[in-house]
């Protein structure tokens, strides 16, 4: 997984800098190891993952991230015999903007990320749910 190496750096950056804040201390109540996690998870993109798409019932949606930069894997048949990759960058948490033109749509498509629905929404109405 790309995002591992970028998620060790980090929290190497952060050991380094003060290890006392981020070790377990025995003889304390509370545990620092929970800052460490924490951390972890917030350097994971939301878009990270899996989806389904409604206009593609049954075909795959793949997202990985890696700093801004964001790859898409999919196919629109069931089999998966054509597969499809085209790229985005994610400018800010929860936005990506894709190049949908590889597969003839549009450049600089925006897709919004919302946390109620677990989904990225499209400008066009439509939504890839994640799995």
């Amino acid at each position: 997984n790309k995002v591992i190496p970028s998620v060790i750096g980090s929290i190497a950056g952060l050991l380094l800098s003060d290890p006392t804040n981020y070790l377990v201390k025995e003889n304390n109540a509370l545990s620092y190891e929970s800052n460490v996690i924490a951390i972890a998870a917030e350097s994971i993109s939301l878009f990270q993952g899996s989806y389904s798409d409604p206009n593609h019932p049954g075909c795959f949606r793949k997202i990985t991230v890696n700093g801004n930069k964001v790859t898409i894997t999919g196919s629109d048949d069931i089999n998966a015999k054509n597969i499809w990759t085209i790229n985005a960058i994610e400018k800010e948490t929860g936005k990506i903007l894709v190049d949908f033109s590889p597969k003839g749509g549009p450049k600089d498509l925006l897709g919004v990320y919302s946390k109620d629905g677990n989904k990225i929404v499209w400008p066009d109405g439509n939504s890839w749910t994640k799995l």
